[in-house]
């Protein structure tokens, strides 16, 4: 098994030399025909002996190539947004190219930005299995252990899933899948170099097509709060991308109904921005410390929502960098505060009106129930050689 693999590996390595290459030839990396565009918007909140609040959107294109020998090359190229002033705007730093190969579902990319998608990626997909027909009205869970990175976890990530399918005018049948972490710990050092712990949870929901291919809607939240030095400090990130057409309109998710408002209120979004009265740079263990555990987490949930058919790649990959640039303060629209729930509600046709954000519950704050948060991806993490129930499938 160990051989097959590694031949896979070097094949999908000289098709990234080809990819590169190809890039190189094409600097303008303009998105070609058929192409899909993408929405994100993007805050980060913290509270503890201040306030700090970073707020970003950005809007970039996917392109996808099927190659040969079951390899998908994809690259997503930053587009301008206008900002409140004018100016045009990219939240993204370049442009990101990875390959996934569609018989293993493994990512391989050449792109340092993106190590950490590849190898927490490649370490999800060996223990799940993809999302189908016959899960759509159950429950389960879903497991994972990244076993190799930087990236502080004390113990297993899990997940409570649950999918339903829905209808829409436009798009017809699409399928909501959504993943709520258990509550997991992050082992850091206080400022003072003394050993901490940092309290999480993240949820994820995705929208997808019938065929679970094409992603319409992602909502994610991630939430840490620790009191390893002497006061309670509370970090929140929230993310939601939805698909737009190449002018930048909207896609329109007119006829859903009640129940997908229900599936998303448990992930936790806030109802109100945070309101800073006294502002505050982000500490270290919220801009540095744990940084690319958000970012793992956020993909584990993405691929335990998808079922490791990877198109959710092409989201956690962008929310990924967004997630990493604002926490260091290199992102920053300027744009009007919103809550990402305001955002898709005055935005997105078919989603207005609903009552999606919920009130303060998770360690003081929106975090949804027992099962509560959305989006981004940590939850149950099992990867090589960890664990995974997803078979264990029940109708609710």
């Amino acid at each position: 098994m160990k051989h097959r693999f590694s031949y896979r590996k070097t094949i999908l390595a000289l098709a990234v030399i080809f990819l590169i290459l190809n890039l190189t030839a094409n600097v303008s990396a303009e998105p070609a025909e058929g192409t899909s565009y993408f929405k994100m918007v993007s805050t980060i909140e913290y509270s503890g002996k201040g306030q700090y609040r970073n707020q970003a959107e950005t809007l970039y294109a996917v392109e996808r190539k099927e190659l040969n020998d079951d390899m998908v090359s994809y690259t997503i190229i930053p587009q301008g947004l206008e900002g409140t002033a004018g100016e045009t705007q990219r939240g993204l730093s370049g442009t990101l190219s990875f390959l996934v190969d569609k018989r293993t579902h493994a990512v391989l990319t050449d792109n340092k930005a993106l190590s950490l998608l590849e190898n927490v990626n490649n370490q999800c997909v060996q223990s799940i299995t993809k999302l189908d027909r016959e899960d759509i009205g159950k429950t389960w869970q879903q497991s994972f252990n990244i076993i190799s990175g930087n990236y502080p976890f004390s113990e297993e990530l899990t997940f409570d899933m649950k999918a339903i399918e829905l209808t829409t005018e436009n798009q017809g049948g699409i399928i909501a899948v959504r993943a709520l972490s258990k509550p997991f710990s992050l082992d850091v050092r206080n400022y003072k170099g003394e050993p901490g712990t940092i309290k999480c949870k993240i949820g994820s929901v995705y929208l997808f097509d019938s065929e679970v291919e094409n992603i319409f809607l992602s909502v994610s939240v991630f939430e840490a709060t620790t009191k390893m030095n002497g006061y309670k400090e509370l970090l929140r990130h929230e993310i939601a991308t939805n698909k737009v057409g190449a002018d930048g309109s909207n896609v329109d998710l007119t006829g859903l109904s009640k129940d997908f408002e229900k599936l998303v209120r448990k992930v936790g979004l806030r109802t109100k921005p945070l309101k800073v009265s006294k502002e505050v740079t982000l500490p270290n263990w919220a801009s540095s410390d744990i940084v690319k555990s958000a970012q793992a987490a956020n993909i584990c949930a993405a691929t335990a929502c998808e079922g490791s058919v990877n198109p959710v790649v092409t989201v956690c990959a962008a929310s990924s960098q967004m997630i990493g640039l604002q926490s260091v303060g290199m992102i920053t629209t300027g744009a009007t505060a919103l809550t990402v729930s305001k955002a898709l509600v005055t935005t997105v046709p078919g989603i207005g009106g609903m009552k999606i954000a919920m009130a303060p519950a998770f360690m003081g704050v929106g975090m949804g129930t027992a099962g509560g948060i959305a989006g981004g991806t940590v939850g149950a993490v099992a990867a090589a050689g960890g664990s995974s129930s997803s078979s264990s499938r029940s109708s609710e």
